[in-house]
C-alpha cells in the first residue's frame, strides 16, 4: 500500500515522508487533531516529535485500512513514542491510556 502510494516520490514508507509530503498523506478526523494539539501543547513536543507520530498514525490508520488518521491511530502513535518523551506524569497520557484501554487495542 504504502509502496504504491508514494511511487511517484520515489519513497517506499510512511517513515520516509518529508515535511511537505506529510500534510497531503496525513489527514487527520476533528477529533485526531485535537488530541494532537493537546499532546503538542501540553507536552511541548519538538516538530521532529510532531511528525514522528504523524507518520506512526499514517501506518497504523493503513493497517486498519483507513485513509484518515483518527483519533485513535493518534493515541496507539503517542503511546508507540512515549518511550522518547516524558510525559508519563501528564494529564494527556493518561487520557490516551485511558482511551486505548476502552478502544482495546
Amino acid at each position: 500500500m504504502q509502496k504504491e502510494r508514494y511511487q511517484k516520490y520515489k519513497i517506499h514508507s510512511n517513515a520516509q515522508l518529508t515535511s511537505k509530503l506529510i500534510p497531503e498523506y496525513c489527514k487527520l478526523d476533528s477529533n485526531g487533531e485535537k488530541i494532537l494539539e493537546k499532546a503538542f501543547n501540553n507536552l511541548k513536543l519538538s516538530v521532529r516529535a510532531y511528525e514522528k507520530i504523524l507518520k506512526i498514525a499514517r501506518t497504523i490508520a493503513d493497517l486498519d485500512e483507513e485513509k484518515q488518521i483518527k483519533e485513535k491511530h493518534i493515541a496507539e502513535a503517542i503511546k508507540n513514542v512515549d518511550d522518547g518523551l516524558k510525559f508519563k506524569k501528564g494529564r494527556i497520557y493518561k487520557l490516551v491510556i485511558r482511551r486505548i484501554k476502552k478502544w482495546k487495542i
